[in-house]
Formats: C-alpha cells, sequence, structure tokens
C-alpha cells in the first residue's frame, strides 16, 4: 500500500479501511466529537498470542525506534513496548487522518492489569525524525472498558505458512 497519501485511490481506500474498522469492531477509546479512535485485537497464531492496537487519529508518526503505549488508571499505569522498532502511519493527506497500527506481545501482567483495573488514559509516546528527533505524545481519554476487556481474548488465526509483504504481496 503506498504512503502519505500520494492518490486519491490511496485516499479513498484508508478512509474505507477506517469505515470498515469501525463498523466490524468496537473502539476501546475515542473521541465522540471525531474518528478519532484506538482499537485492539489480540490474536493467537500457532500458540504465540500477540495484541494489535490500530490507533486512528490526526497525527502522522515514522519512527525508527518504536514507541510506548501507557494505560493509566487513577493510582497506576502499565506501559508496553511495541514489537517493532519501526512504525509508521498510513496517512490520508487531504482529510488529516491515519492508521497506525502498533503490535505488542500479548503480555499476561497486562491481561490481569486490565482485568482488575479501570483505564482512565491511554498515550502513544514515540519520538519521530531523522536527525532532529521529536517526542510525540497522542492521548485518547475516554475509554470503553468493556470493549477492551473483550477485545484482550485472542481469536485464533491459522497460518498460511506464506510470508506477504506489508501490502499484502505475496513472496
Amino acid at each position: 500500500m503506498m504512503k502519505t497519501g500520494l492518490s486519491k485511490d490511496f485516499e479513498n481506500n484508508l478512509l474505507a479501511k477506517i469505515d470498515e474498522l469501525s463498523s466490524s469492531r468496537k473502539a476501546i477509546a475515542k473521541d465522540p466529537n471525531s474518528q478519532i479512535c484506538v482499537y485492539l485485537q489480540a490474536t493467537s497464531l500457532n500458540g504465540f498470542n500477540y495484541l494489535e492496537f490500530t490507533f486512528i487519529s490526526p497525527i502522522l508518526l515514522k519512527t525508527m525506534g518504536g514507541c510506548k503505549l501507557t494505560f493509566k488508571t487513577k493510582d497506576n499505569e502499565y506501559v508496553l513496548k511495541s514489537e517493532s522498532d519501526i512504525i509508521e502511519t498510513d496517512y490520508a493527506t487531504a482529510s488529516k487522518i491515519g492508521i497506525t497500527i502498533v503490535d505488542t506481545d500479548f503480555d499476561e501482567e497486562f491481561d490481569a492489569f486490565i482485568k482488575a483495573n479501570i483505564v482512565e488514559e491511554i498515550i502513544i509516546n514515540c519520538k519521530v525524525g531523522q536527525i532532529f528527533k521529536k517526542a510525540v505524545s497522542v492521548n485518547y481519554t475516554e475509554i470503553d472498558m468493556s470493549a477492551f476487556r473483550t477485545s484482550m481474548v485472542p481469536i485464533e488465526t491459522i497460518s498460511t505458512g506464506e510470508i506477504s509483504t506489508p501490502g499484502g504481496a505475496i513472496l
């Protein structure tokens, strides 16, 4: 898939993907006045569990240093680190909205944290830029704990054994 909104087709495809997410999943966090939200999918692939956080926001992120996800409660917080150091937003320039996917390991301690607490804020932090790195932080404060806890149950998937590129082409 092309990056940074170089074509109208890319823009339309990205907006269609956002619409598909909003109709097929329940957001775990959102801004009621905009399309800004967070989706979560827990997946089990060949016995390995991981979490995929999908952030919809007007922020364009591109980093080679990974990111941190912070989940704050009234009295506590839990921090997860991205599985990959390369995080890049698919961004629709004309619509000023993007999709950023961050994968993390499924951590049993995090699962227990979510079951035992009420998250009041989700923050994604990373440093963007090649030379002059700038700290970027995006906060989500309207959390749906029911959707969060439901999304933490891993869905079993089966590996086809094929390796594909991020754009979906099979190698």
